[in-house]
């Protein structure tokens, strides 16, 4: 009651006079008798009064946090907080009573994130990495809200630290801020980290890959395949899974690099051995992407026609391990279309549709280009409706040149001059919408 008057010193004068640690130890028996989560027995015996105490004391504990906090009394208040977080996880080794579940949850929540900023008030650092880390790794169930808060925090806590030369780095810190800045979509600032770090801390072909990482994370995939081909030199990693992996998967994105990305992916599949093994399917589709763009670029029809059955053969054994590979099983009728094997194509595009619950664009483009490859092109034009109504209205642009051209295809000329006299007006809107000197969403193309 006096801490919701505002009457913090009444409020702590309150909470002194409760022996609240002595409270907290008691609760880890009664922890070991409530019925909880984990299918332990119910115990009626257990009284509800008892159950209520236990989250009472929780909160009084948190409350008191909060009252010192408020009257600068920084480090009294973190060490209270921390307190509360140590009962819980005590409570949480025990099993959590369903009818505590709620309430330890709010608590939980709300002490994890005032001890963040309990540490970094006090000037504690160390302490305040230790927060992160503990926040970030303990199982509290936090809701994701929550997460992202502390994710983000402890991505700019870092920053700060690292461009005052306040951290020590390891292993371990480094682990810590990958995760943190990748979940923010910070990877490009990631990678300036790893850049300064000081030799010594990192093998430099494990800084080279995830340097790699970071920058192909941020669409920076040429200056990522010059650190990937540092760190595979046959004098630093070039066994590498990952970075074989990432290597090719950038290679296969180009036509004049796929033939090196055909090397790497060769290389990862007799690599993907033992604990590896799960990674051979992954291996398998890069290569049947590698050889598919290298076909793309044959200078000879029997050299084509070679390659493509060569990718085929992999993405169809690479489908056997990776089943539920949602760009696998579009690459599959992608190149199966290329190949006028228009049957098995369009079983892919309908399991990509199915799978991915249509909302890929993609894959409704794909559909209708096969079925007009079968002369199907009334149904195509149904596929490219349904297709409008599940896309964004700047996005529509593919499609309804699609559209048009399937008139044409049906001798239907007034409706192609009246699906472009409606693409016309969606690319002056946007145009009015976004300014003449702003690119341009996929309207036009």
């Amino acid at each position: 009651m006096e801490y919701e008057k505002g009457n913090l010193e009444g409020a702590l004068s309150a909470f002194d006079g409760i022996d609240l640690q002595v409270a907290v130890q008691e609760l880890q028996p009664l922890a070991e008798k409530l019925p909880s989560k984990k299918g332990r027995p119910s115990n009626e015996s257990v009284h509800s009064s008892s159950q209520q105490a236990a989250s009472l004391v929780l909160e009084a504990l948190y409350l008191k946090a909060k009252s010192l906090q408020k009257l600068g009394r920084v480090t009294e208040a973190a060490n209270e907080c921390k307190s509360v977080l140590d009962a819980v996880e005590k409570i949480f080794y025990h099993g959590i009573p369903d009818v505590l579940v709620d309430k330890l949850q709010e608590i939980v929540s709300g002490a994890v994130e005032l001890l963040l900023e309990l540490w970094k008030l006090d000037g504690s650092n160390h302490e305040a990495m230790s927060a992160y880390r503990r926040g970030l790794l303990s199982q509290w169930n936090l809701d994701n809200d929550c997460c992202a808060r502390i994710q983000k925090g402890f991505a700019i806590f870092f920053s700060i630290q690292w461009s005052g030369g306040k951290t020590k780095w390891d292993p371990s810190v480094m682990e810590h801020l990958t995760f943190a800045l990748s979940l923010c979509s910070q990877t490009s600032v990631l990678a300036k980290q790893l850049e300064e770090i000081m030799p010594g801390v990192f093998h430099r072909a494990n800084r080279w890959k995830a340097m790699a990482l970071c920058y192909s994370g941020a669409g920076q995939n040429k200056v990522a395949l010059n650190l990937l081909r540092k760190s595979l030199h046959k004098h630093e990693k070039p066994d590498d899974l990952t970075s074989l992996l990432l290597a090719a998967k950038i290679c296969s994105e180009h036509a004049l690099l796929a033939a090196e990305g055909v090397g790497y992916a060769q290389r990862a599949i007799s690599h993907a051995q033992g604990l590896n093994e799960h990674l051979k399917g992954v291996g398998l589709c890069m290569l049947g992407l590698c050889l598919g763009k290298l076909a793309k670029v044959s200078s000879s029809d029997h050299e084509r026609s070679r390659l493509q059955t060569d990718a085929l053969k992999s993405l169809d054994e690479a489908i056997v391990l990776e089943r539920n590979n949602f760009d696998l099983i579009f690459e599959l009728g992608v190149q199966y279309a290329e190949r006028w094997n228009l049957n098995a194509a369009l079983r892919y595009a309908k399991q990509f549709i199915d799978a991915t619950g249509g909302s890929i664009l993609k894959g409704w483009r794909l559909l209708a280009l096969i079925l007009s490859a079968q002369q199907c092109f009334s149904e195509a034009e149904v596929v490219t409706d349904a297709a409008l109504d599940e896309t964004a209205k700047w996005e529509q642009g593919p499609l309804l040149r699609m559209k048009a051209k399937l008139k044409i295809s049906q001798s239907i000329p007034m409706g192609a001059i009246e699906t472009y006299r409606y693409l016309l007006a969606l690319v002056q809107a946007q145009r009015k919408s976004f300014g003449p000197f702003r690119n341009l969403p996929q309207v036009i193309f």
